[in-house]
């Protein structure tokens, strides 16, 4: 393989490697949200099709969109290490950020409506 093939390899590793991590926040939110059958399907099939436009886009950019076997094999194992080896800490970051974020809006939540408890509380009063 020559300089230019290896570069291109190592390109399709990184880019397996961040499909995994787009795939670990989709398995993330559909875990948290539970969206219905006919969504989850809706939504793979919509990761699938933009994840197949992210690879042809990058490889067109590198390669200029020549296909080769040994492309799919780096995207894959990009993927697999990934999987492999530090999906399940990037799984805890990502639901770890998305509690921190379900707490920030709870409390702004409450921060907003306290006026309206407020006057709604005093208003019963008066009754």
């Amino acid at each position: 393989m020559n300089i230019e093939q290896t570069y291109v390899f190592g390109v399709m590793i990184i880019c397996g490697f961040l499909v995994g991590i787009v795939y670990d926040l989709y398995r993330v939110f559909r875990w948290k949200c539970r969206p219905s059958k006919v969504i989850i399907g809706v939504l793979d099939m919509l990761f699938w099709l933009l994840t197949a436009l992210f690879f042809f886009c990058v490889l067109f950019r590198i390669n200029y969109a020549e296909i080769r076997f040994y492309l799919f094999l780096a995207f894959g194992a990009g993927w697999m290490c990934y999987l492999l080896v530090v999906s399940r800490y990037f799984i805890a970051l990502f639901i770890k950020i998305i509690e921190v974020i379900a707490t920030i809006s709870r409390i702004l939540t409450n921060l907003l409506l306290l006026p309206y408890k407020f006057v709604h509380s005093r208003h019963k009063n008066f009754k």
